[in-house]
């Protein structure tokens, strides 16, 4: 990429340089020439524009932006001088320490009771002694398997300006989901059992 941006900035330089060229010898024909090689002139200079307008575009095709701020976290990211990268690979990560994601996975037989909005209190293995305080922003609308069940990643978003927790950090949490009755909570499995795997001889 590096190779190619030498290339395209020095093609830039040259047809820069035709046009500026060009220009100055339709000044002088303006002076007093042919009508004929005045259009010519025209002619020549507008292709020459037409040409770096054309580089100026793939000039800033090369430029690689991020639809976020943040951090590099690809390590050795210098040894990517020089390498061809296609169209959709990945070139580096960025990270936005400034709000930190959590994907919590929920067994997909417990989702019914999961809304957006409801709280959540997380605990950041690396801080065992905090308790983080959230809500359920946004829920998967695919399950994916789990080990032996199915599981449903529930998302929120916590403000994290102090750069306190980090990418990749595991834990614990809860999320409240209302009151329920000791004996709801005591039977529900049961229940739940019950009507998926018999629900046709149930009324």
């Amino acid at each position: 990429m590096h190779v190619l941006k030498e290339k395209t900035d020095r093609t830039l330089q040259v047809k820069s340089k035709e046009v500026d060229a060009t220009q100055s010898e339709l000044t002088v024909l303006l002076a007093g020439s042919r009508k004929e090689a005045v259009e010519v002139a025209i002619a020549d200079v507008k292709k020459l524009e037409e040409k770096l307008k054309i580089l100026d575009q793939q000039l800033d095709l090369l430029k690689l932006r991020s639809p976020i701020d943040g951090v590099v976290t690809t390590p050795y990211l210098k040894n990517k001088i020089g390498e061809y990268i296609e169209k959709g690979n990945l070139f580096c990560q960025i990270v936005n320490l400034g709000v930190v994601v959590i994907d919590m996975p929920i067994p997909e037989k417990e989702i019914a009771d999961v809304h957006r909005g409801y709280p959540m209190i997380l605990k950041v293995r690396g801080f065992p002694s905090d308790s983080i305080q959230s809500q359920v922003t946004q829920i998967s609308p695919v399950a994916v398997e789990s080990g032996i069940e199915r599981k449903v990643l529930v998302r929120s978003e916590l403000n994290n300006k102090d750069a306190k927790l980090k990418v990749g950090m595991t834990g614990v949490g809860k999320i409240y989901c209302g009151k329920r009755t000791i004996a709801y909570l005591v039977t529900r499995r049961l229940i739940r059992w019950l009507r998926t795997e018999f629900w046709e001889y149930l009324p």
